[in-house]
C-alpha cells in the first residue's frame, strides 16, 4: 500500500476518534464539569481542613442545584468561622444573556434555600486588616427576580450570648408583595420574639421593609431603602417606626464617592418614656423625653465640614438617687464652626445655663478625650 494511501488511512481513524470524543464531550460535559468541580471542591477542603460532601446537578448556562451539602471544619481547625452548615436545597436559575447586556434586574430569575443549618462561631484567627476601597462602596443591584427560602436557621455563637434565628422564610417577587417571617428570633441583651412576620417589596429601585415588630424595642410601619444611585454609592434610606413605643421618624442619605464619603441624616423622636428602658433592661431610670430633633450633614471623616442643629428636651428624669426636674439642649453648627445655643438644667432650687461657641477639628483624632 502506498505511504500516501496509509496516512490518509491513519488520518481518517484520527478525525473519526477526535469527532467521537467531542460527541462524547458534548453529550456529557455536564456530568464531566460538575464531578470536575466536585473534585476541586474536596480538594481545595481536604488542604484548607474542613470537611465537604454536596450533590451538584443542572446546566452550567442556566440553572444549578445543590443539595445535601455539608461543611464542618476538621478537629484542630479552629480558623474557620463556621462551625458547621448543611443544607438541603440550594438552587439557582439565572440568565446569562441578560447579564451580557447589563440588565442586572434580570440576570438572576431565581433563588431557592431550604432546609438550611447555619452555625457561626468566633475564631483564634486575627481579622485581617480592612483595606479602605478607594472608589468607596458601589452596590450594582442584582436583586433576584423570585426568591424562595423555606427553614432557615441561624446561630451565631457569642461569649454574651448565641443570636438564634429559626426558620426564617420568605416569598418575595419583584413587583409584588413578599413575605418576611421567622418562628424565633433571638438577640442577645435585647430580647426574644416568636412568630415574626413583615411585608417586603421592591419597585422602582425602592427595597421596602413594612410591618415589622420587634415590641417593645422596635416596630418599623415602614423602611424604605432607594437604590437607584447604588452603583454612584448613593443611598437613601427613610424609617416610619417607633422605639420603645415612641414615634419615630428617620431619614439618611449617604453618599461615598472616590474622595470623602459624606452623609445628610435628619431624625425626630416624639413622647420617649424612659421607663420602658427600665422594662426592658435593668438600668433605674425614669422620666420623660418630649422631643428631640436631630439634623446633621457634611463629611463622615472631617469633622470640620459637618453642619448640625440638635435640640432635645428631658422632664422629671429619675436615676437611682439623681433627680432632674427639667433639661435642655440646643446647639447650631455650619461647616465645623457652632454655637452651643442652650444647655440648661432646673433640680429644685438649682439651676444651670451653659451657652458658648466651638470649632471642629479636621480630624476625629485631634477632638479631646
Amino acid at each position: 500500500m502506498p505511504e500516501k494511501t496509509k496516512r490518509l488511512h491513519w488520518l481518517k481513524y484520527l478525525f473519526r476518534g477526535l469527532l467521537v470524543l467531542l460527541v462524547l464531550i458534548v453529550v456529557f460535559y455536564q456530568q464531566i464539569f460538575f464531578g470536575v468541580t466536585q473534585l476541586v471542591a474536596q480538594q481545595l477542603a481536604k488542604s484548607q481542613a474542613f470537611s465537604l460532601e454536596f450533590k451538584i446537578h443542572g446546566s452550567i448556562f442556566s440553572n444549578l442545584t445543590i443539595e445535601d451539602l455539608h461543611l464542618q471544619p476538621l478537629p484542630g481547625n479552629t480558623s474557620l468561622p463556621l462551625e458547621r452548615v448543611d443544607a438541603k436545597w440550594i438552587a439557582l436559575r439565572y440568565n446569562l444573556f441578560s447579564l451580557i447586556k447589563k440588565d442586572l434586574l434580570n440576570v438572576v430569575e431565581l433563588v431557592e434555600l431550604k432546609n438550611v443549618d447555619l452555625v457561626v462561631r468566633p475564631t483564634s484567627a486575627p481579622a485581617p486588616p480592612s483595606k479602605p476601597n478607594p472608589n468607596g462602596l458601589r452596590i450594582p443591584v442584582i436583586l433576584p427576580q423570585k426568591i424562595d427560602i423555606q427553614d432557615v436557621n441561624l446561630i451565631v455563637r457569642n461569649p454574651a450570648g448565641d443570636l438564634d434565628v429559626r426558620k426564617l422564610a420568605l416569598d418575595f417577587q419583584q413587583g409584588s408583595e413578599g413575605n418576611l417571617s421567622c418562628a424565633t428570633l433571638r438577640i442577645p441583651v435585647f430580647g426574644t420574639w416568636n412568630n415574626l412576620h413583615a411585608g417586603l417589596s421592591y419597585n422602582q429601585s425602592k427595597l421596602a421593609l413594612t410591618d415589622l415588630a420587634l415590641e417593645p424595642l422596635l416596630d418599623i410601619h415602614r423602611l424604605l431603602i432607594d437604590l437607584s444611585g447604588s452603583e454612584q454609592g448613593k443611598y437613601l434610606l427613610t424609617l416610619d417606626g417607633k422605639a420603645l413605643r415612641s414615634s419615630l421618624a428617620a431619614s439618611v442619605s449617604y453618599l461615598q464617592p472616590a474622595e470623602q464619603p459624606s452623609i445628610d441624616l435628619k431624625l425626630n423622636l416624639i413622647g420617649l418614656d424612659l421607663g420602658q428602658i427600665q422594662k426592658q433592661w435593668p438600668i433605674p431610670i425614669s422620666g420623660s423625653i418630649p422631643k428631640i430633633d436631630i439634623q446633621l450633614s457634611g463629611e463622615m471623616d472631617r469633622p470640620s465640614s459637618l453642619s448640625a442643629s440638635i435640640s432635645a428636651v428631658v422632664n422629671g428624669l429619675r436615676y437611682q438617687h439623681y433627680a432632674i426636674d427639667t433639661a435642655a439642649a440646643s446647639l447650631v453648627a455650619h461647616d465645623g464652626k457652632g454655637e452651643l445655643v442652650e444647655v440648661s438644667v432646673n433640680s429644685g432650687t438649682n439651676k444651670v445655663r451653659l451657652t458658648g461657641n466651638f470649632i471642629l477639628p479636621d480630624t476625629w483624632e485631634e477632638l479631646p478625650n
